[in-house]
């Protein structure tokens, strides 16, 4: 009998973080390349260099920020 999981992991693109961290999409896209240290922690998403973000792992983020 296999198991299902209802939960599904939500994952942001620039643009949802941008508004969720009130900041430029442009300036999201530079931090991500230049100073992702300054940013949650980013998703792989296939192996390929997709700009997404775990919502959880954002979260996570800003209460500990």
């Amino acid at each position: 009998m296999k198991v299902i999981h209802s939960h599904t992991i939500k994952y942001l693109d620039a643009l949802e973080l941008a508004e969720l961290l009130g900041l430029s999409v442009r300036t999201i896209i530079l931090r991500a390349r230049h100073r992702p240290w300054l940013l949650p922690p980013r998703a792989i998403v296939y192996n390929r260099e997709l700009l997404r973000w775990r919502q959880d792992v954002v979260q996570t983020w800003l209460s500990n920020g």
